[in-house]
């Protein structure tokens, strides 16, 4: 990862984050444009989710096409 740890106080790039209902919706849109793969979700208590979320080791790869999340 060119030296750089990823990690879950990587405020930039986090491991995972802890949402709940309508922000759930703009968190995962703010991701998509940012290049981020939610590669997970669970339940956190007491009514939200967490998202477990990986990044492109090259900053200008995106996983997603653009219309993947019609929201």
């Amino acid at each position: 990862m060119n030296g750089r740890q990823q990690g879950l106080f990587d405020t930039q790039r986090p491991a995972s984050v802890t949402v709940s209902g309508q922000t759930m919706i703009d968190a995962i849109r703010d991701l998509k444009a940012r290049g981020a793969h939610v590669s997970g979700m669970a339940a956190a208590k007491p009514s939200g989710w967490r998202l477990s979320i990986e990044w492109p080791t090259d900053p200008k790869t995106c996983f997603h096409s653009p219309d993947v999340l019609s929201v």
